[in-house]
């Protein structure tokens, strides 16, 4: 599968972004220009069933992967995963070779399976109205609220639910955990202490953002950005100094 792809930037400095589940590159729309203005060529793409890019119904973790990793440059410096976008960022792990790895508000182990998640991602697409998000989200800016409800309408539950069967019951921590961080809102819906304690022990370097909710990347992104840059070496944030193009495609 051909994804879509949404860039920031130049040159060869890469960072990679992965969305999250209902979501679309769109999320990115201020964490995307803020590094490539840092000096990264920064790459986002569509994952299956959501933004411009086709869906899957018969997809899996893997097959998320697969497609992600035909999207973006290997090796990139920075790679960062969103929830669902972190789950197949660990996955892809050990191929894409990142420098650094962040995962926003997600763990890495997965309950099993209890039901069918397909009816509650129908029913939860069909809620995510601009008037729904207004009420619900009210740290999104009215640009985001309209991002927000075209991913909606743009995702496919079908692929979802079937990339969920695939990623239940399972422990997707990469097997090297010493380039990675955890950014995490506090108190978070979607990582246990237990979790937290547990990356941290394999090696992730764990950030707190007090007060923050599940989309970091929108009424926290001042605080996304500064834990982001914190964990790059000293080295190739000397070299990103001044060489930053802003853009889009």
């Amino acid at each position: 599968m051909t994804l879509a792809v949404r860039e920031w930037g130049g040159g060869n400095r890469y960072a990679v972004l992965l969305h999250g589940m209902s979501a679309s590159s769109r999320v990115f729309h201020r964490l995307g220009p803020a590094l490539a203005e840092c000096g990264f060529h920064v790459v986002a793409p569509d994952l299956p069933g959501h933004g411009r890019s086709e869906p899957d119904p018969d997809a899996s973790i893997e097959s998320f992967a697969d497609a992600a990793l035909a999207a973006v440059p290997a090796r990139p410096e920075l790679a960062v995963g969103h929830s669902m976008g972190g789950m197949v960022l660990a996955v892809a792990a050990d191929r894409l070779g990142a420098g650094h790895a962040a995962y926003l508000d997600i763990g890495l182990t997965t309950a099993p399976l209890q039901g069918d998640p397909l009816p509650r991602m129908r029913a939860n697409r069909a809620q995510r109205t601009a008037p729904w998000l207004r009420a619900e989200r009210p740290w999104f800016s009215e640009d985001e609220v309209a991002i927000e409800a075209e991913a909606a309408r743009q995702w496919d539950p079908a692929t979802s639910a079937s990339f969920v069967r695939s990623a239940a019951g399972r422990d997707l921590t990469p097997r090297d955990a010493s380039r990675s961080s955890l950014v995490v809102a506090e108190p978070s819906d979607y990582v246990s202490a237990a979790e937290r304690l547990r990356l941290s022990a394999s090696g992730f370097t764990v950030h707190a953002v007090e007060g923050g909710r599940h989309t970091l990347m929108y009424g926290w992104h001042d605080e996304l950005l500064a834990a982001l840059l914190e964990d790059l070496p000293a080295d190739l944030l000397a070299d990103l100094h001044g060489a930053g193009a802003t853009g889009s495609s």
